[in-house]
């Protein structure tokens, strides 16, 4: 019951509101929260660290603004936002302002499919790991716009060397994904959710990526192989899903 205080209370505010408008006033207080606690959260977490450092280095660290420097992100957004915006006479004027937002959304669009508790996701989506994986591979574009709307060939070289290194990230964090998904239940085998089903697909996954190994398959092919099965696995056991809730709709019926 505590777990559900924030749901109770969303449904108390929304009780208030009329009915017209009610869809979109459960909208924003999905969205408030979301956009409001974890910038709070960061911003804490960044003071405790500078007070660490600053520890380790014999120095105070933030102490200047608030008790006990707790205000010092306050005052750096303050900074970083009256900053003069700088902009190279020969940019792309648009895409140079939009670089920096859409690094700034594809930081807080993840939050809509992650669960922060029961009953607590503001989009409950089947593909939530893709949805998860593929709105973070947009900070690549992102940092390119940046790069290409400089209108300068460092710049430019600059960029497309930041994306190749973060690309090359990702590819062992989508690689390390895929036993999540697995251990979570995602199997063709047994159905989702089961012990075997989980057990039988990891021994599969496993058996498979040992024999690309031995067979001195390249990295990028061993990537390939291994997520087309795991594709596959997934939409197999989701049609199955649906086909057998239909067949028991018609069934009840």
């Amino acid at each position: 019951m505590l777990d559900q205080v924030f749901v109770l209370l969303k449904q108390w505010l929304l009780g208030y509101s009329p009915a017209v408008i009610r869809p979109g006033v459960s909208i924003l207080l999905t969205i408030i929260p979301i956009l409001l606690v974890f910038p709070v959260l960061f911003a804490l977490t960044t003071v405790l660290e500078r007070k660490g450092l600053g520890r380790i280095q014999n120095r105070y660290g933030p102490n200047r603004v608030g008790y006990f420097g707790i205000l010092q992100p306050m005052a750096d957004a303050l900074k970083s936002l009256t900053k003069e915006d700088i902009v190279p006479t020969s940019a792309d004027h648009t895409v140079h302002f939009l670089a920096p937002l859409v690094l700034l959304a594809v930081a807080f669009v993840p939050y809509a499919v992650l669960p922060i508790g029961r009953n607590m996701i503001a989009a409950n989506l089947d593909a939530g790991v893709l949805f998860f994986f593929a709105i973070g591979a947009v900070s690549e574009l992102s940092v390119f716009m940046a790069g290409w709307s400089s209108r300068n060939k460092y710049s430019l070289l600059g960029a497309m060397r930041a994306v190749a290194q973060m690309i090359s990230y990702e590819v062992p964090l989508l690689l390390s994904s895929i036993a999540a998904v697995i251990i979570g239940g995602v199997s063709m085998f047994g159905g989702a959710g089961t012990v075997i089903g989980t057990v039988i697909g990891a021994l599969i996954i496993a058996v498979l990526t040992t024999g690309l190994v031995m067979l001195n398959v390249d990295a990028f092919w061993q990537f390939i192989v291994v997520g087309t099965v795991v594709i596959v696995a997934v939409l197999i056991d989701q049609s199955r899903d649906l086909i057998m809730g239909r067949a028991r709709g018609g069934a009840a019926r």
